[in-house]
């Protein structure tokens, strides 16, 4: 999860496109407790705010209402 939007898509060569369409990380990727992990700011932190709105939206999402066809209907 800590790998997919805090990188820069130009940074990944052909092996390593490959080795994300198998459904595994590429050769030599860094894990997020490594002193060598640097993820691309700007990508990290849009992909954050991305991620952090998509979430909150399904808890600040107002119920859907009824219309008032369907209030008739009943």
């Amino acid at each position: 999860m800590y790998h997919f939007g805090g990188a820069d898509p130009a940074d990944f060569d052909a092996e390593a496109v490959a080795a994300l369409e198998r459904g595994a990380l590429p050769p030599g990727t860094v894990m997020n407790h490594s002193p060598r992990y640097a993820p691309s700011a700007p990508h990290a932190v849009a992909a954050g705010i991305r991620h952090l709105l998509t979430a909150a939206g399904a808890w600040l999402t107002p119920p859907a209402t009824v219309n008032s066809a369907e209030r008739r209907a009943r």
